[in-house]
């Protein structure tokens, strides 16, 4: 149960990370919009 847990709370943390990341990007980045692939 623990390890399971581990998995998920570390993608939910990588996600909130790659998702504060692209939203500090996407000013740069007007080409192609990455905020709506990365809400899952």
């Amino acid at each position: 149960m623990d390890r399971v847990f581990g998995v998920e709370f570390d993608r939910a943390l990588i996600l909130y990370i790659i998702n504060l990341v692209f939203n500090g990007q996407e000013e740069k980045l007007q080409c192609h919009k990455p905020s709506s692939l990365v809400k899952f």
